[in-house]
């Protein structure tokens, strides 16, 4: 049933009872035009509906995970959104991490550690993640399957399902020493070694899809603490707009960009398509023999040619297929200057044989 937002309140669009919007339910509103904004702002190509459903996962209550292709932004996504939570006043700030293989509870959830004070006293510090709960700031963690995650994570699942959990570590009180605890907010008040968690604290985290069979895998358990979100590629249009900035008076360049662009076996985002571009760009304003034609092949040889390292190998010869399909200079077209490539075998691929075998006046 299709519900809108009128002062103040969720009403059914269809003209029942509206619904009482709560307090929080305007700082969401308030951050979800705040992130819209600023992806306007900045010139960024993710669709209003990308952003919307990125939002409404974590206005109902789930941590959100951004999985899709490398340089599709999902973690300039990530940011902007948790920083206008933070602006709204969902949150007190962020925290950003990247994954590492070298996590374990100690650096997530925390571990005894000698006294600053006293090197015969062992005390509770808690870990990252804890600390963000502590802090009630919003955790954004790039590159989440490069860690063991659910050994990472493991003793915080309970909690990231909205329930309390009790850690394996002692904190003295005037009563004595006891466990730690996090406790949501709605289920218990403050007191002695217990950590309140806010009902609007917040995971954010992303995935490379290309990695994720070289990486650490991530458990159905896990995975049900999240809304999982795929961040795709911007359609063609949206993404030549983007490069075309850096070119804008090349009608060459833009022809070749925009059969990159469309290419459909290798999904490039626009994080790599746009260090082609700028590649390309500083190439020719420092150079003005150079043609367009050779910095364009070169930025192939740079920024694109390895992605195909990431595509499964039933996949990878289509790719191949579709990459020798763009039009790449070489011979007369390059003035005669020699691209350098790697061997063939460096990254498996014959991509580099077949470029240069094409008609250079194609």
């Amino acid at each position: 049933m299709p519900f809108s937002r009128a002062e103040g309140e969720w009403v059914d669009a269809a003209g029942s009872e509206p619904i009482a919007a709560t307090s929080e339910d305007v700082l969401w509103s308030r951050a979800a035009e705040l992130a819209q904004a600023a992806v306007v702002q900045e010139g960024l190509a993710f669709s209003t509906a990308l952003v919307r459903q990125a939002m409404g996962v974590l206005a109902a209550g789930k941590h959100l995970l951004m999985v899709g292709p490398p340089g599709t932004g999902k973690t300039t996504l990530g940011a902007l959104i948790a920083r206008a939570a933070q602006t709204a006043g969902l949150c007190t700030g962020v925290t950003d991490t990247t994954g590492s293989s070298d996590w374990t509870p100690a650096e997530t959830v925390g571990t005894y550690r000698l006294h600053p004070g006293d090197n015969t006293t062992l005390v509770f510090e808690p870990g990252q993640v804890v600390q963000a709960m502590q802090a009630n700031r919003w955790l954004v963690i790039d590159e989440l399957n490069r860690a063991d995650i659910d050994r990472a994570l493991g003793p915080l699942f309970t909690v990231l399902s909205g329930q309390p959990t009790t850690l394996p570590y002692l904190v003295p009180t005037e009563g004595g020493a006891v466990n730690v605890r996090i406790v949501p907010e709605r289920i218990a008040a403050s007191a002695p070694g217990t950590i309140i968690l806010r009902h609007s604290w917040r995971l954010i985290a992303t995935m490379n899809t290309l990695d994720r069979d070289v990486l650490f895998d991530i458990s159905h358990a896990l995975v049900r603490r999240f809304g999982y979100l795929h961040v795709p590629v911007p359609p063609s249009n949206d993404h030549l707009k983007l490069l075309q900035a850096k070119f804008p008076e090349s009608g060459v360049l833009s022809d070749r960009f925009r059969a990159l662009v469309s290419n459909t076996y290798l999904p490039l985002g626009p994080a790599i398509t746009l260090d082609a571009a700028e590649y390309v760009s500083a190439q020719l304003r420092k150079d003005a023999s150079l043609s367009p034609a050779t910095a364009f092949a070169e930025a192939v040889e740079l920024f694109i040619r390895p992605q195909l390292q990431g595509i499964m190998p039933e996949l990878r010869a289509q790719a191949e297929q579709a990459l020798e399909q763009i039009k790449v200079f070489h011979g007369d077209a390059t003035d005669g200057e020699e691209v350098v490539s790697p061997a063939p075998n460096e990254l498996d691929s014959p991509l580099l044989t077949s470029l240069g075998e094409m008609d250079p006046g194609a």
